[in-house]
């Protein structure tokens, strides 16, 4: 998936400075708060239609605490 390199970590784990290590166990699935504009909080629906479209609903990583 072009744009979306950290799709390579999902099963994988990573590890942050010398203790912390996260296990990425999926991609995260976007909601509506990705269609917000931080400044005006006006709501752009065409953002979230991409990712469904061209990414199957998910953009970013999940790795539960």
């Amino acid at each position: 998936m072009d744009g979306f390199p950290e799709n390579a970590f999902v099963g994988r784990k990573l590890q942050i400075g010398t203790k912390a290590v996260l296990a990425i166990t999926d991609r995260d699935p976007r909601r509506k708060m990705i269609t917000l504009d931080p400044k005006t909080a006006e709501g752009s629906p065409e953002v979230l239609r991409r990712v469904r479209d061209a990414h199957e609903g998910k953009a970013g990583l999940y790795g539960p605490c």
